[in-house]
């Protein structure tokens, strides 16, 4: 009996602990003046423990722009072996007809991650498109893939397209990004896609060198380790970046916010919560 009481009186201490921590963490989170940021809906994620850091309207649905990537490289990594190859498709094409970013033929196949690099870092409406088609056969049944992967993963978020085009049924809170982005930054390809400023692709007919220069934005915070942005018309600038310091990772997400403004948002709320 005497036993059970000692057991007892250790786990009544170690709750006690850990309790009066995370009080005090929040506690000297909150003393602080939460920043200022034109961003209109905001949230920052512990990436470990999915505790919210910070938030401003995060619940409030709004359109994703190319923050919709990271749910189809999710399920890109869920659903695609490393080395299958994905072709692009004249449906797909034709979605980005002219594109600057990178000229793929039609046909034209990339495995796996290589598909990711053009998703993330480069943000290529027709490979996300070519992939919807690999996965599902059509744009819109990957839709309602992005949809169910949604409901499991707990999010109300509802996705219209791979890429993250304006669509009259799309849309995501800050937080339901965040926990996307949490699920999906497990992955070392993913992870590696939105650190690079600069990285080379290989397809079935081609070498490349791609570039994402907006990305050197990011490193002017020493502490960001990753992002992905958006924009369109209907959203903004969408932005999540993640960040590391002393081994904490957290994810950061800002919606509606501009193109001046979007990464000082996110090092704003990122040094609020890590300082």
């Amino acid at each position: 009996m005497k036993r059970w009481i000692h057991v007892l009186s250790i786990t009544f201490l170690i709750t006690g602990i850990t309790y009066i921590t995370n009080s005090v963490k929040l506690s000297a989170l909150s003393q602080k003046s939460a920043p200022l940021i034109k961003g209109r809906y905001a949230v920052v994620l512990d990436a470990t423990t999915g505790e919210v850091l910070y938030e401003k309207d995060a619940n409030v649905p709004a359109a994703p722009a190319s923050l919709a990537k990271l749910m189809t490289a999710l399920l890109v990594m869920e659903k695609v072996r490393p080395n299958e190859e994905i072709a692009i498709t004249q449906h797909a094409r034709n979605t980005e007809d002219g594109s600057a970013k990178i000229s793929l033929r039609v046909g034209e196949t990339l495995k796996r991650d290589e598909a990711i690099k053009l998703l993330l870092t480069i943000s290529v409406d027709y490979v996300a498109e070519s992939i919807a088609e690999h996965i599902s056969g059509s744009g819109k049944g990957f839709a309602a893939l992005m949809n169910e992967r949604a409901r499991e993963l707990g999010i109300q978020a509802t996705f219209h397209n791979a890429s993250g085009a304006d669509g009259k049924h799309h849309h995501a809170s800050a937080h339901d990004l965040a926990v996307i982005a949490k699920e999906v930054i497990r992955y070392p390809a993913v992870l590696s896609a939105m650190h690079s400023v600069s990285t080379t692709v290989q397809t079935s007919a081609q070498y490349i060198e791609i570039h994402n220069n907006g990305r050197k934005e990011l490193y002017q915070d020493p502490h960001a380790i990753a992002s992905k942005s958006g924009h369109t018309k209907r959203a903004g600038y969408t932005l999540v970046t993640v960040d590391e310091k002393n081994g904490r990772r957290i994810i950061t997400v800002v919606l509606q916010s501009n193109k001046e403004n979007a990464y000082k948002d996110a090092q704003k709320i990122t040094t609020y919560v890590l300082d």
